[in-house]
Parts: structure tokens; sequence; C-alpha cells
């Protein structure tokens, strides 16, 4: 602790003589428009639109793992009309000027289209056509198996991905959410067309929809996006009772073994959820904690554990914050440890007034890089609405940072950051390869 607390002087001292960023400027406003909310930027030159289903990773049964993804690639291979000829959704979608984007999340499925407010138009008509039938024919599936295929294989290599997985599965129990976001290869390669045709059939329903926008959205944009929804079948997918497992004392210990040159550690903690009282603390937490592969970091520790960040997942319930790093001594007890220096710091006592301002403005920054693109906007928007608060709410965060308090990062950090899993990825030795 004594360690700790003379690394923590240090860190005050360059805290205060660290200039203070510049304030980072609200969004846009988030209004309705046609019944659509819409952080409307007439400043943009494209229009984003999100069309959330919930048919993501909690839909899936074990025999189902990558069924939420092998569709999301259904779709986006459907053979559409434009033009000439029929060609897959997604080609089709940029032939007109306009991009998609497929994402797989723990409780939902997105489909986003980017393009100017003229072909955004066009692009969401292919999209509704393409979501209300999609394409289960051979030829289609066998198309959206190879591409997802080398997705898979390449994703089963990305050591944070990994950890993620590792951490979610911990705590989701008896619920497809904690699978991998792509799917199990072995179950993609063999799904067949009825059964993904029903996984579509329980969860595209019109009921379980939810439209967001950013950008330069308009009338017509928001009625083109609700044109997409109202193709796709009635009704209203079934609920589902999700039980959470929480982090432990003492903590569980997962390890795996993957294609690294070096080992990696997450640490999962649980976390407050978007609207909660403590959401604007914990992201100050998070600028903290992730200052930790900085020279001027709130506690000092060897170069071997470079980088440390830190990641907080609040699109998910429940939410949940990682502290990772990479590193050839971070196995070891000492070398892991070092990551719960500052929580033990942060713990036991409360920030200099003086050094918080710092910290606040990281916590603001990073909200806005994490939520800056025209797809990260709408997909926050689309979130806050599914979570049934006020559209503005973005905005409300980052007002709420500006007033984080000290004891409010120490009471967070009692709350939330004394139990956790412990996830370690490490290379594979030769024997582990036969």
């Amino acid at each position: 602790m004594m360690r700790s607390v003379l690394a923590l002087s240090f860190a005050v001292t360059a805290a205060l003589a660290t200039p203070a960023a510049a304030s980072v400027d609200r969004y846009p406003a988030t209004t309705m428009i046609e019944n659509v909310p819409a952080q409307v930027d007439l400043n943009a030159t494209l229009a984003g639109v999100q069309i959330i289903l919930p048919g993501g990773l909690d839909r899936q049964a074990s025999q189902q793992n990558g069924f939420a993804a092998l569709l999301g690639e259904v779709v986006a291979q459907t053979p559409v009309a434009t033009g000439e000829r029929p060609m897959p959704l997604r080609a089709a979608i940029a032939e007109v000027g306009a991009n998609l984007t497929v994402s797989v999340e723990p409780q939902y499925v997105r489909y986003y289209v980017e393009g100017s407010p003229a072909t955004i138009r066009a692009a969401l008509a292919l999209l509704g056509g393409a979501l209300a039938a999609p394409d289960f024919s051979h030829a289609t599936i066998s198309r959206a198996r190879k591409t997802l295929a080398s997705r898979i294989i390449d994703a089963d290599e990305s050591p944070f991905g990994v950890l993620s997985e590792m951490l979610r599965r911990s705590y989701y129990t008896g619920s497809g959410a904690g699978y991998a976001p792509l799917g199990s290869l072995s179950i993609v390669s063999n799904a067949s067309s009825a059964a993904l045709k029903k996984f579509w059939s329980d969860n595209y329903r019109s009921g379980g929809a939810t439209i967001a926008a950013a950008g330069r959205v308009d009338a017509d944009v928001a009625r083109a996006a609700q044109a997409v929804v109202a193709q796709l079948p009635a009704g209203t997918p079934v609920s589902l009772n999700q039980q959470i497992l929480a982090p432990t004392d003492p903590p569980a210990r997962i390890v795996t073994h993957r294609d690294v040159a070096l080992p990696w550690i997450g640490v999962g903690f649980a976390a407050p959820q978007v609207g909660a009282k403590d959401f604007a603390a914990m992201l100050v937490v998070q600028s903290i904690m992730s200052t930790l592969g900085q020279t001027d970091s709130i506690v000092s520790r060897p170069a071997l554990l470079r980088p440390i960040n830190a990641i907080y997942q609040y699109d998910v319930k429940p939410a949940n914050f990682i502290i990772y790093a990479s590193g050839t001594g971070i196995g070891t007890t000492a070398g892991w440890r070092e990551i719960f220096q500052a929580t033990d710091v942060l713990a036991a006592k409360a920030l200099d007034p003086t050094v918080i301002q710092r910290y606040r403005t990281l916590a603001r920054g990073q909200f806005v890089i994490d939520n800056m693109t025209l797809e990260d906007r709408s997909a926050l928007v689309g979130w806050v609405a599914r979570m049934g608060l006020d559209p503005d709410y973005p905005n409300s965060v980052l007002a709420a940072i500006d007033v984080v308090t000290p004891a409010d990062v120490q009471r967070v950090v009692k709350v939330y950051l004394q139990k956790y899993t412990f996830a370690l990825v490490l290379p594979r030795t030769t024997q582990d390869q036969h």
C-alpha cells in the first residue's frame, strides 16, 4: 500500500502540471422525427440509420451458436433487384452510394445504413426487402458461411476479443449472450436452411424493432427507416429471462491458450448501467484506469505491463468493466497485481479536488471519442431508446461528468471494483499445437 500511496502522490504532481484539455462540445440535441429518435446534425453531409432487432446472441441455444451472425450475413448476401440484374444486398447498397454494416451484440443485432439523404432512402428500401424475405437458398447460405468462417478464424486469435468472451461467459448463466459474436465454426458450417429460417421467423419481428438515426436526418429519411420495420412480420419475439452471475470473492479464474505472442490478462468487474446515478462517475474511473499505460498514471508499473487499458461496456446488460493488459510477466501474481494498486488507492483515499478536473476532462473526451462516428452515435441513441431514457441522454452524461466529485469516484470503486473475475490468455506451446 505504501508503494501505491507514493505512486499516487507522484501522479497528483504530474496531473497538476498537465494543462487540462479543451472542454468537449455538446452533441446535437436528439429529437423525435416521425417517432424516430434522431441526433440531427445539419452540418453533416451524411445520415446514419440503425435498425435494431432482438436477434442477438441471447436468442441462441447452444446448438445455434453462430445463427445470429450467419443470419446477418445471409441478409447481407440476399440478392435484391437493382439496375439491370439482382445483386447481393451489401453490393447493391454500395451501388446506390451508401454503406451497410451488420453487428451482432449480446442482446440484439444491428443493421446500419449510412449515406447521403438521397442515397440512404434507396438503400433502406433495399434493406427492408432483404430483412422481410432473406434468401435461404443453398447458394446464398454457402456464400454467407464462407465469408463468416474467415472472420471467425481471425476473431478467435484476437486477444481482447477472447478475453471479453471469456468474461461474458462467466456472468451470463444459461444464456447465449456470452457466446462469441461470430459463433462456432462447426455450427455455422452445418446450419440448415430450415433452422436459420425458423431463427429469423422467431426473432425478426416488427414489434421488437428499434429505429435510431444520426446526422443529416429529415422526415423523409425517418419515414424510409420506418418502412423497413413495417415490412417485417408482425408480432413481438418472446421475452427472455436472463440470469446473471456476479463476480465473486474469491474471484473466478479462467485460462485459455491462443496463437498470441504474449500472455494477455483481463479483469472483469460489474459496473453501473446506462441511466444509473453512478454511470458518469464510472466513466471518470475509466479515464483514471486508462492512464495506467502512461508515464503520468495513478500508479507506477514496469514497462512489461504496457499497454494497460480499461473498457467500459455499457451497451450490454449487465454493464461490465474490463481492465486488460499484455506482457511476458503478467501471468505471475506480482505482475497482474499491479493492476489492483490503483483500485486500492482510489478506494482508500479520495482524489485531491484539484486533480479530479483532469480526469473529468479525459472522461468527457473518451465518451465523445467512443461515440464519435455517425454509426456510434446512432447506436447510442438506439440503446438509450431501448432503455427508455430521455432521447437527449448523451448530453446529460457529459453534463453529469462535469460534477463528478472525488467522493463519487471513491464510492464507485468501493461498490464495483472489489469483486472481479480473472481471465488469462496464454500463448500456445508446441505441445498445445498437437
